[in-house]
């Protein structure tokens, strides 16, 4: 089972390019949340675009998840020149006594109102570009693996 890429919601786009969203220096906080399979991002920019957008949030009875999801540090990569890669902590859930079912991962900027940054499928292997749920039994781990960054951007040189 492989993650998908994390894909920006177009009304980050346009907010980011605004100023809206503090990556660096004192960032904003964020959050990682989990939905179920049900929940279909809609990235447009007259689609998703807050928090209370996303529907079937997975559930926190007994599941090793909290509601709202866990605040990740954001970093900037700038090692490679012309490019700035951002970033966070793989964030990971331990499943409690019951399983923890999810299919995407949902970023989203609480210093500045809930507003959603990026999503990634946990499970891009089976349809990819659809949904779908995975199901972590109790006492196992959920970790999304956020190695090459969540979104790059880079100078085009003309």
């Amino acid at each position: 089972m492989a993650a998908g890429p994390w894909i920006v919601y177009d009304s980050f786009l346009k907010e980011k390019n605004l100023g809206t969203h503090v990556m660096g220096g004192t960032p904003d906080i964020f959050k990682v949340a989990l939905a179920a399979q049900a929940y279909v991002p809609d990235i447009l920019l007259a689609g998703d675009a807050l928090y209370s957008d996303i529907t079937n949030e997975v559930s926190q009875t007994d599941t090793g998840y909290t509601t709202g999801g866990q605040a990740e540090v954001v970093s900037i990569d700038d090692t490679v020149a012309g490019e700035m890669t951002i970033d966070i902590v793989s964030p990971d859930w331990t499943a409690g006594t019951a399983n923890l079912v999810a299919a995407t991962a949902i970023i989203y900027n609480t210093s500045k109102s809930n507003k959603l940054v990026a999503y990634c499928i946990l499970d891009d292997d089976t349809t990819p570009g659809t949904p779908t749920d995975i199901t972590v039994t109790s006492t196992n781990t959920l970790t999304v693996n956020t190695a090459a960054g969540i979104y790059t951007e880079s100078r085009i040189d003309a």
